[in-house]
């Protein structure tokens, strides 16, 4: 395993660096290329998918974004659809042991 990338966090009042495995990172990067591609198979306009990572001490966030029209489609009835992302998302991300989260934006 091999160390190299920096972050820098804020704890309380107190700043530190953490040096973060290389392929950690890389993994994290294939939990939002996941995302986005099962949200592309799933969309009518896949060119307006994005997902952006926003990272915590504890929980990374994914952030999804696509069409206005293919909302509803990423959500499914009842919310089934983003129950089930979600769910991959977690099995995943135990792996990683690392908690994701997946929130739909408008």
């Amino acid at each position: 395993m091999s160390w190299g990338t920096l972050k820098f966090h804020k704890f309380a009042e107190h700043s530190f660096l953490v040096d973060i495995p290389d392929d950690w990172v890389a993994r994290e990067g294939q939990m939002k290329e996941l995302i986005e591609a099962i949200a592309k198979a799933l969309v009518d306009n896949p060119d307006q998918v994005q997902v952006h990572a926003v990272e915590g001490e504890q929980v990374t966030v994914l952030e999804l974004r696509v069409h206005p029209t293919d909302l509803g489609k990423v959500i499914g009835k009842q919310g089934r659809t983003a129950r089930s992302i979600r769910t991959i998302l977690g099995a995943a991300g135990m792996k990683l042991r690392k908690r994701f989260t997946l929130e739909i934006l408008e």
